[in-house]
């Protein structure tokens, strides 16, 4: 299982309180504030966070088949990045251009809720954070897509043309959970996040293994 998420930061910083204490207080642990209060770039951590956490959170909603609010349950960290992770980079970042999207930062982490632990890839520039989260730390089998063209295109051109000559369609079950379907697959687990410019769609290549 997976999920995503993508934060659109020069929107994020013309809307956003996350660095008032009252709204921290509310949406991260104290291990997380003392991470963003910490760092020399807090708003820009604070959002990696909210990013882990939202990904994570989209596994359990699959899992659990109900939507909740509850981002203290959830506390994110950061771990060494990984060498079988690096292989899985270039591809990931390629998206849907024929150029790579530039990526300034790499990082690896953890999102735990109760007894479960999720595994994050994140990359950040400095328009956006792009994070997946999965059940295990192996994202070979993770394709990413995402387009900064949500103003301009509505979603379901912009997924049609994410999947073009792959030979998937997307679609939504009745709980409202994203899928992609062909002729011999009916449920590949998907998953769908936007925010401003941004919508990002990534999907698990090997049905079958989470």
């Amino acid at each position: 299982m997976i999920g995503n998420d993508v934060i659109d930061l020069k929107l994020a910083s013309k809307e956003s309180t996350i660095l008032r204490k009252a709204v921290q207080d509310k949406i991260f642990t104290a291990a997380e504030k003392n991470r963003i209060n910490n760092n020399a770039q807090p708003a820009t951590i604070a959002w990696l966070c909210w990013s882990q956490k939202e990904a994570a959170y989209k596994i359990v909603n699959r899992m659990i088949s109900y939507r909740f609010y509850a981002p203290n349950a959830f506390e994110s960290c950061l771990t060494p990045i990984q060498d079988k992770v690096l292989s899985a980079m270039a591809e990931f970042v390629a998206f849907d251009s024929n150029e790579p999207v530039p990526v300034n930062i790499s990082l690896t982490g953890m999102v735990r809720y109760k007894e479960q632990t999720f595994y994050t890839l994140s990359f950040i520039d400095s328009d956006k954070i792009i994070t997946v989260a999965a059940v295990n730390p192996d994202f070979v089998t993770v394709k990413q897509k995402i387009s900064a063209l949500f103003d301009r295109l509505n979603q379901q051109d912009i997924i049609s043309s994410f999947l073009k000559n792959t030979g998937f369609e997307f679609y939504k079950d009745c709980r409202g959970i994203p899928f992609l379907k062909n002729k011999s697959i009916s449920d590949l687990p998907a998953t769908l996040s936007h925010h401003g410019h941004y919508i990002s769609l990534a999907w698990k290549n090997q049905p079958g293994k989470d």
